[in-house]
């Protein structure tokens, strides 16, 4: 069995989903999500930082 072109996704024969750029790259779905969630949590775990608006002035 063939894959199967779905648009932005790409269904192979042993039915795992990929995502697949314009250009030719692809990833697993399982792989991005992960990457995603590694994101979000480095994000979420940057300390909190108070600081000023800066003034600008017109010279």
């Amino acid at each position: 069995m063939d894959d199967v072109w779905t648009g932005r996704y790409l269904q192979r024969h042993d039915g795992s989903w990929w995502v697949v750029g314009e250009d030719g790259w692809s990833t697993s779905v399982e792989d991005l999500l992960a990457v995603r969630d590694g994101l979000a949590s480095m994000v979420r775990d940057l300390p909190h930082v108070e600081c000023e608006p800066l003034e600008v002035e017109e010279s």
